[in-house]
């Protein structure tokens, strides 16, 4: 009589548990950099990312009657990829990608980008951003600043509704290789989530990432 309660009550909670293990992420690295781009560009990017995850434990010590903080390192990584289109003064896109901790777990994330920008000149780039997908939600300040021809500073800080760290903080270089091509590369500080005590789940993350964009 109770057995179709239960096996709807485990269907629910494997379901539940998949559901978070699956699609808990948000993109490891910055989705597609601002950078000078003209109203209908579309550029087709991704990137690899790789770093190391630092979590930290309380574990309780018989002996002095106190909880000791035990730390590990774990190596982390990730592939995204995106579409993004300018239309007018706004950059819409999509990122796609995978992301994890090796020896504890990963995941997939998905989600939309609306970038709204504020001020543009031949040096400066600054505008809002905001993302959205399953189980993430963030906002953010992107400001590229022209180094030299061909070559820009970008950065993106953000704080988000995210399983990894509501803090995200990077600092990054696009190189044009022509009008089409260009290849990214930044370092992303995911904060850790005792600064603030927000409850999430991981420890400090630094990661590397390496990308490429092309625009038609």
């Amino acid at each position: 009589m109770f057995r179709p309660r239960l096996t709807l009550s485990r269907l629910i909670a494997f379901s539940a548990s998949a559901y978070f293990a699956l699609w808990a992420c948000a993109p490891p690295s910055v989705v597609a950099p601002m950078g000078p781009s003209m109203p209908g560009d579309v550029e087709l990017g991704g990137a690899v990312s790789g770093g190391v995850n630092r979590h930290e434990n309380a574990v309780y010590d018989p002996v002095s009657e106190r909880s000791l903080v035990v730390s590990h390192n774990y190596a982390a990584g990730g592939l995204q990829f995106w579409p993004v289109v300018r239309l007018g003064r706004v950059d819409l896109g999509a990122s796609v990608g995978v992301e994890g901790v090796f020896g504890r777990g990963g995941g997939l994330h998905a989600g939309g980008l609306v970038r709204p920008r504020l001020f543009e000149s031949d040096t400066l780039l600054v505008g809002l951003e905001f993302q959205l997908g399953l189980l993430y939600l963030s906002g953010g300040v992107p400001l590229s600043v022209k180094l030299a021809d061909k070559l820009w500073f970008y950065t993106s800080p953000s704080f988000g509704f995210r399983m990894t760290s509501p803090i995200h903080l990077p600092v990054g270089l696009s190189l044009d290789l022509n009008d089409q091509t260009r290849l990214t590369a930044d370092l992303n500080w995911w904060v850790r989530d005792s600064l603030l005590d927000l409850g999430y789940l991981e420890g400090n993350t630094v990661l590397l990432s390496v990308g490429f964009g092309h625009s038609f």
